[in-house]
This record gives structure tokens, C-alpha cells and sequence, in this order.
């Protein structure tokens, strides 16, 4: 069962590592190819799906982590169920866009975003469908397949929105290029999850769409708080400032992809065990699993954040270029999360069937962010909405999420994390910043100076890592290469 929950765990991350790259290299290049203002409009497209997504959807992908394996022998209409209501949800946001686009623009006070959006309000009939593959081939572990259709999906998309640009030298074209790019994504991806998907009749059935809704509400609304906490503060300063402000300050105040995609790929796995344990009973190997899930994520991010925080100027220039250098200044701020995003908090809860308490903390939470965002925006300018979503995020896992997981396991602050592995992790991490001291004496190039100090910093800190009995190099490297080897 290890073995398998490693490989799903790892191929399920690298795939979406690989995506989300591919996203960051889209940004880095649209960043460069565009004005500072009309890359600002593109981020605020985007920023207005990102926001409505959770909305849109309302959670209906994640029911499938929990009605296909209970039915497999129904997983073709179980899955049509799932996908006609996102279509649905998809045309009515389409809808809403083409009757609303000036009123979002008119908020933003960027009159040029209205004819953007009406280019952009068929992209929601073909993202809602994409984002339900991730949980059907996971949930019936297929989760090799996702590797490179996820690499290959975000290549494609990087051509649609770049290729165009470099013709045209719109945004409308990077807009509709993208769109175009999804609309095949789509469709290649509906195929794909009916190729997987074979048992039983194609229709819907209403009682398989009702109880999955019924199911999927109490995360959707969760989800719907806890993306207006992510983008809240992209929503503060697009209301308060320029679109080309926003894109200074939405370079920088981004979650690196490495982040989401191992919290989310260990999330995806480990759901269903801890649904399976938490109905047997067992709280303590549930949170021995959590442990060991925690500190495998641990040794992957705390050291990215530490690099990333000392050689910040470094990695923001190679992305966007010198002209967003005040950039820096978000992105560390944003790398201050990294630490406590070493789990995934909310799915204790959830395993539990608790999905209020997500609920109630992500609603407190994006009050709380709201009024911290304004008071710190006032005085500190964009910057200070960063400020507030970090403060924000702390509160909530240590005074919302922390203190009922400890209640609901029965064990006390000292044994909800494996503090004293964690401790050391943070130290190798530290210990071998030395290495990027000379940083500043070595030739100009951001590229030259991040190939040579990496290898330095990581072979500091692996190491580090080997010495404190934190991780054997030589399994960790067999494993991964058993990751990639099929299973005979």
C-alpha cells in the first residue's frame, strides 16, 4: 500500500509540476511580449474566472473521489451526470459574462477588459469539463495517464496564447488563443475519461446528479471562501490601482506551482484512506500517515522557499524581465506561507465528513482578510494586501483548523506534527545558505548565476538531509525510478 501511494502520490505531483511550469513559462512570456498595462488586463481575465471558478463548479469534480469508487460498475453515468451539470454551470457563467463583462470592467476601471471578456466567456463550457479528469482517473487509478496529458494540455495551451501574440501583438489574440487551445484540451479530455470510464449505460441519471450535488455543496461553498482568500487580494489592489500595478504586484504574489500541486497530489491520495480509517476508528495511524505525509512534503518545499526567498531578484527577472523587478517585494511575501503549507489542513475535516468546519473557517477567514487587506492597503500600498493574505492564512490554520483536528484526534499541540523532525528539516534548510553568499560577485546573468548556485545550495542540503537520518539518498532515488517503472 506504501509503495502504491508513493507512485500515485509522485506521478499524480511530477504531472502537474510539469503543467504548472508550462503555466509559469506562459505568464513569463506573455510578461515580456506585452505592455506592462495590457499584461495587467490578461491577469485580470484570468483573475475573474479564477475567482468564480469554485463558484461555477461548486466542488462537483471532488464527488467523483467519492461516488466512482463506491460504483464502478456506474462510472459512465456517474461521470455524465457530473459533467452535465458542470456544462450547465459552464453555459450559465457564459451567459452572465457576455450580459455583464462592462459592469466587471467598469469595477476594475479598465474599459478595455469588457471586450476581453466577451472574447473570453466560451472558456468557462470547456475549463469546467477539464477540471473534472484530474478526480475521475485518480479516483480510478489511472493516474499515469495524467502525466502527459497534463504536460502536454498546458503545452498547448502555452502555443495558444503565445503564438498568436507574437503575430498579432494583442491580447486579444493571447485571449482567444487560449480559449481555442482548451476547447481541444476539452474535448480530448471528456474522450479520455470515457475511455477509462466503461461500465455501465452513458446517460445521466437525476438521482446520481441530485446526490452528487447534495454531496459536493458544503465544499463548494468552502472552496468558493477559500478561493476569494486566494485572489482577494489580486481583487483589492485591480479595484484600487492600474492593471499595470496589478501586474506588478500579481507577478509577484503568486503561490509557486510546486506548492499546490504536492499538497494537492498528497490531498488527492491520501482522502480516501483517511475516510476508510476515521470510519474504523483509527484516529492515531490516520495521524501517523498525516505525519509522514507532512515531513515527505516538508523536505520538498522548505527548501524551495529558502532558495527562492534569497535568490528572489535572481528568479523574478528571468521570468518577467527587469521591468517588474518591484515584484520581489510580493513574492517574498508570499514565500513566508510556504512553511505551514507543508499540509493540507482541511482534509482531516473532511475525511471526518465535517465539512462544515471547513466551511466556517474559510468563511471567518475571508472576513478577517477582507479587513486586514484594507487597513494594511491604505498604508502600505499593494504590498500590504500580501501582508494581510500571509497574517491571514496563520490565523486560520493555527486558531481555526489546528485546534479542532487536535480535539477531533484526542491528542495534544506536542504530537499534531512531528515538530522535532520538522525543526531539523528547517535547519538543513538554513545551514547551507551560506553557499549563495557569493551571489552578488558572480558574472551578471540571472540564469548563469541560478545554474550554478542550485546545484551547490541542494547538494547542501540533501547532504544535510543524509546526515540527520532525514531521508536515505539511495531509496529516495530508487523510488523515484520505481515511480516511473511500470508495475509488472
Amino acid at each position: 500500500m506504501a509503495t502504491s501511494r508513493t507512485r500515485r502520490s509522485f506521478l499524480l505531483g511530477s504531472g502537474n509540476i510539469l503543467s504548472g511550469l508550462v503555466g509559469l513559462l506562459t505568464l513569463a512570456c506573455l510578461a515580456r511580449l506585452l505592455s506592462t498595462s495590457d499584461y495587467g488586463s490578461y491577469r485580470q481575465v484570468f483573475l475573474v474566472f479564477g475567482t468564480l471558478a469554485p463558484m461555477l463548479s461548486l466542488a462537483l469534480p471532488q464527488a467523483l473521489y467519492y461516488f466512482l469508487p463506491r460504483a464502478p460498475e456506474e462510472s459512465r453515468s456517474i461521470l455524465s451526470a457530473n459533467l452535465f451539470s458542470l456544462l450547465a454551470m459552464g453555459g450559465v457563467f457564459t451567459l452572465i459574462l457576455w450580459g455583464g463583462s462592462g459592469l466587471i470592467a467598469a469595477r476594475f476601471h479598465n474599459p478595455g477588459l469588457e471586450r476581453l471578456l466577451l472574447f473570453f466567456a466560451p472558456y468557462t463550457l470547456f475549463a469546467l469539463p477539464l477540471i473534472a479528469l484530474n478526480p475521475c482517473l485518480v479516483s480510478l487509478n489511472r493516474v499515469q495517464l495524467l502525466v502527459p496529458f497534463n504536460l502536454l494540455s498546458r503545452l498547448l495551451m502555452l502555443a495558444g496564447a503565445v503564438l498568436p501574440v507574437l503575430w498579432l501583438a494583442t491580447t486579444e489574440a493571447a485571449v482567444i488563443g487560449v480559449v481555442g487551445a482548451t476547447a481541444i484540451a476539452s474535448v480530448a479530455a471528456v474522450f479520455l475519461m470515457y475511455w477509462v470510464c466503461r461500465e455501465g449505460p452513458a446517460l445521466p441519471r437525476w438521482s446520481q446528479a441530485s446526490a452528487q450535488l447534495r454531496y459536493s455543496l458544503p465544499l463548494g461553498a468552502a472552496a468558493i471562501l477559500g478561493m476569494l482568500s486566494v485572489n482577494l487580494d489580486k481583487l483589492l489592489v485591480s479595484a484600487m490601482f492600474s492593471p499595470g500595478e496589478l501586474a506588478v504586484y500579481a507577478n509577484g504574489a503568486m503561490e509557486l506551482p510546486v506548492i499546490g500541486v504536492i499538497t494537492g497530489s498528497v490531498t488527492a491520495v491520501l482522502l480516501p484512506e483517511f475516510a476508510g480509517l476515521f470510519q474504523r476508528g483509527a484516529h492515531q495511524e490516520a495521524l501517523q500517515l498525516w505525519h509522514r505525509a507532512m515531513l515527505k512534503c516538508a523536505l520538498i518545499l522548505l527548501p524551495i522557499m529558502v532558495f527562492c526567498f534569497v535568490m528572489a531578484p535572481e528568479i523574478i527577472r528571468l521570468l518577467f524581465s527587469a521591468k517588474y523587478g518591484a515584484s520581489v517585494i510580493p513574492f517574498r511575501i508570499y514565500l513566508l506561507n510556504m512553511p505551514l503549507r507543508i499540509a493540507s489542513y482541511a482534509i482531516i475535516p473532511q475525511a471526518a465528513g465535517r465539512n462544515r468546519v471547513v466551511l466556517i473557517v474559510e468563511a471567518i477567514s475571508g472576513i478577517t482578510q477582507i479587513v486586514l487587506g484594507i487597513l494594511l492597503m491604505r498604508g502600505l500600498g499593494p504590498n500590504g494586501v500580501a501582508i494581510a493574505y500571509v497574517l491571514n492564512f496563520y490565523g486560520a490554520i493555527w486558531f481555526g483548523y489546528l485546534p479542532w483536528i487536535r480535539r477531533y484526534l484526542g491528542v495534544s499541540w506536542a504530537q499534531i506534527a512531528p515538530w522535532r523532525q520538522l525543526i531539523k528539516v528547517s535547519l538543513a534548510c538554513l545551514v547551507p545558505v551560506i553557499l549563495l553568499a557569493p551571489a552578488p560577485f558572480l558574472p551578471e546573468g540571472n540564469l548563469f548565476r541560478l545554474l550554478i548556485l542550485f546545484p551547490l545550495y541542494a547538494a547542501g542540503v540533501a547532504c544535510l538531509f543524509h546526515r540527520w537520518a532525514l531521508v536515505d539518498l539511495k531509496a529516495q532515488g530508487l523510488g523515484i525510478w520505481r515511480a516511473f517503472t511500470p508495475v509488472v
